[in-house]
Parts: structure tokens; sequence; C-alpha cells
């Protein structure tokens, strides 16, 4: 299900591996810290969002068989909207992730390894909401095409929880598939009919 997912955030932590570089080469500045914080999120976000984008048009044409598409402001709204598994929203939490790591930089003066752990935890998010911008674009195309039964997917080895493991199988309405347990779950739903 997620083999297209996997390749552009291939291709995403690539780039956010080299933006972060790049700004971990820059002297410390505390006067000009917050700005250039802001501009690299603001740079990291504009590459996620297109990334995003690429990802839901894909998964939302194969669902539907090549009509129709997600818009960019049907995605907006979904990375505005909390997460039902993390129980954020990726604005908000782009805002939190650049705070702290401008927070992290002034109390350790500029610290190159919390630069690289924004970057990790900025690489997991991005993980994160890909599965779940792939997921509302498969369940967006569903109730455009009236899907009504879907089926619940999991992976079968060591890594798939007890959760997941007893949701394999089970049939839903299209509108009222659980939340997945945990953040990063790669389960999938498909068309029960």
């Amino acid at each position: 299900m997620y083999e297209y997912l996997d390749r552009v955030l291939k291709r995403l932590v690539r780039e956010i591996y080299r933006r972060f570089q790049s700004y971990r080469t820059l002297p410390f500045d505390e006067l000009n810290l917050a700005p250039s914080a802001q501009t690299l999120y603001a740079d990291l976000e504009e590459y996620n969002f297109q990334a995003f984008l690429e990802i839901a048009q894909h998964y939302y044409r194969e669902e539907t068989g090549g009509s129709g598409t997600i818009t960019a402001e049907q995605l907006r709204e979904v990375l505005r909207t909390p997460s039902r598994v993390m129980k954020y929203s990726y604005d908000s939490e782009s805002v939190r992730k650049r705070d702290r790591l401008v927070e992290a930089l002034i109390a350790t003066a500029g610290s190159k390894e919390e630069i690289d752990k924004a970057m990790r935890y900025w690489t997991q998010m991005v993980g994160w909401f890909a599965v779940e911008v792939a997921d509302a674009a498969v369940t967006q195309a569903r109730a455009d095409t009236g899907v009504s039964l879907v089926i619940w997917r999991s992976e079968h080895d060591e890594k798939t929880c007890s959760v997941c493991h007893h949701l394999d199988g089970q049939v839903f309405d299209a509108d009222a598939v659980p939340p997945k347990p945990h953040p990063g779950c790669r389960c999938w739903t498909e068309d029960a009919t």
C-alpha cells in the first residue's frame, strides 16, 4: 500500500537532511536565530506540502481509477485538523518544533546536537503525517466514489502490534473505520465490495 509513499519520503528525507545541514553550518547568532529558524521551517513546510500534495493526489487517483484529484485546499484542511492518531495537527506541531529548536539553541549557545535532534524529530513527524495524508486521500476517494465497506489489513511481521493484529481482517463501514492505534501505523484498508 505505501510503496509510492516510501519513494516520495526517501526523496523528502534527503532534502530535509540537506536543509538542516545547511542550517547547521550557519554561525550561531542569537540575534538572528529566530528569523533564520522561521525561514528554515517555512522552507521545509513548503517543500513538505508539495510532497504531501503529490502523495495525496497519487493515492486519490489510485483509489478512483484515475479520475478526480485532491486539491491544495483539501490538503491544507487535512494538515490543519488534529490527527485522530496523534491528537495534534501538522500545522501546530511544525510551529512547536521550530520554537523548541530556537529555545534549545539559545539555551545551548548554538549546539549542533540540538539541530541534529530537531532534524530527527522533524523527519519522524513528516513520516507520520505522510501516512496520514495518504490515508486521508484514500478516505476522500472512497467517499467520492461511494465505497461503503472496507477491510482492515495489517502487516504480519514482528513489528505488528497486538491492536493491529486484532483489527486485521475486520470489516468496517467506510465512514466508521477506527483510528490507527499509534503514530506511524502502516496498516491500511481495502474495499470490501
